[in-house]
C-alpha cells in the first residue's frame, strides 16, 4: 500500500473537464431565502492527540421545524464544502420534523484549494457539533443522527464506529452517502468491524471510489450478517456525487478505482438524487422518529 493510500487523502482538487451544467438558481435563492434558519457557530471538541489547524469554532446553518423540541441532523459536506447537496437535504429533513446543522467545516479551518491529510483531522468538528446540539432546548438529545456526502460520509461512518457510553453524547442513526466502502479495514486508522446504531449507506452504481457497489454491500455483510442494522441503496446510472445539482466534472484522485487512483466522475443525476433524500428522510424518520 503507498504513502498516498495510507494518508487517506480525498483530496478531489485536479479539475480536469466542467460539464456545461449548472446549478439552479433556485437553489441559492433557497439558502438565503428559508424560513426558520439562523447561522451558528460552535467550538470544535478537541481530541486527546493534537490536530493541526483546530479553529477556536465552526459555523454553521441551523434550520428548525415547527414543532420542538424534535430530533436532530448534523449534515457534513463533502470536499467541495457546502452545495447543493447540504441546503437540498436539509429543506426535506426541516420539512420533515427535524432540527438540522449545516457545518461549514473547510470555512472555519481556512481550506481552498486543498484538503486536510486525513478525516480524522477533522473528526473535531462531528464531535464539537453534536455537543452543540444536545445542549440546545429544542433538540431531543437522544435522537440526533448524522448525513454526510463523501468525506463527510466516512466522518459519518467513523462516527458510527464509536461505543455508545449512556453517559456521553452519541448519534442514535448515521447515513453516509459514497463513504468510499473498499478503504475501511484495509487502510490504517479506518478500521471498522462494528457500528454503534443503524447506518444507511447511498452508493452509485458507477461510483469510481469503490468501482461500483460491490464493496458497500461487502462492507455492510460484514458488519452487520443478519442485515438489519446497516442497509445499502445502490442508485442506477449514478456516479460519486450524483446528487449535486453543480455542474459535473473529472476530477484525479489517488484514493480512487479502490486505491489504485486515476479519474473520478463527477454528474448529477436529477432522478436519482431526488430518491436519494427521498430515502435520507425516510430512513432517518424511521429511526429517530420525528
Amino acid at each position: 500500500m503507498n504513502k498516498r493510500m495510507v494518508a487517506m487523502t480525498f483530496a478531489m482538487s485536479t479539475l480536469i473537464t466542467p460539464f456545461a451544467w449548472a446549478a439552479d438558481d433556485w437553489v441559492s435563492h433557497l439558502w438565503f431565502n428559508q424560513n426558520n434558519y439562523h447561522y451558528v457557530s460552535f467550538k470544535p471538541q478537541p481530541p486527546a492527540t493534537p490536530v493541526p489547524n483546530l479553529p477556536e469554532a465552526i459555523g454553521g446553518r441551523l434550520m428548525l421545524p415547527k414543532t420542538r423540541p424534535a430530533p436532530a441532523v448534523l449534515i457534513l459536506h463533502g470536499s467541495y464544502g457546502v452545495d447543493s447537496r447540504t441546503v437540498r437535504y436539509a429543506e426535506a429533513l426541516r420539512r420533515a420534523g427535524f432540527v438540522t446543522l449545516e457545518a461549514d467545516i473547510w470555512q472555519a479551518m481556512g481550506i481552498t484549494n486543498s484538503r486536510p491529510r486525513t478525516v480524522h483531522e477533522t473528526m473535531p468538528s462531528v464531535w464539537g457539533a453534536l455537543n452543540y446540539l444536545v445542549n440546545r432546548p429544542d433538540v431531543d438529545p437522544q435522537r440526533i443522527g448524522v448525513l454526510g456526502f463523501s468525506w463527510g460520509a466516512v466522518q459519518s461512518m467513523l462516527a458510527a464506529r464509536e461505543p455508545v457510553d449512556g453517559s456521553q453524547p452519541h448519534f442514535s442513526a448515521f447515513a453516509a452517502m459514497y463513504p468510499i466502502c473498499w478503504g475501511y479495514n484495509r487502510v490504517p486508522g479506518y478500521e471498522l468491524t462494528q457500528v454503534s446504531g443503524p447506518v444507511q449507506i447511498g452508493i452509485g452504481d458507477q461510483d469510481d471510489y469503490d468501482e461500483g457497489p460491490g464493496m458497500c454491500q461487502a462492507l455492510a455483510v460484514r458488519l452487520d450478517p443478519s442485515g438489519t442494522k446497516v442497509r445499502v441503496r445502490v442508485y442506477r446510472n449514478s456516479y460519486h456525487g450524483f446528487d449535486r445539482w453543480e455542474a459535473g466534472a473529472v476530477v484525479n484522485d489517488p484514493f480512487s478505482h479502490l486505491g489504485k487512483g486515476g479519474d473520478v466522475m463527477i454528474k448529477p443525476n436529477l432522478q436519482q438524487g431526488t430518491a436519494a433524500i427521498h430515502h435520507a428522510v425516510q430512513f432517518l424518520r424511521e429511526t429517530l422518529k420525528p
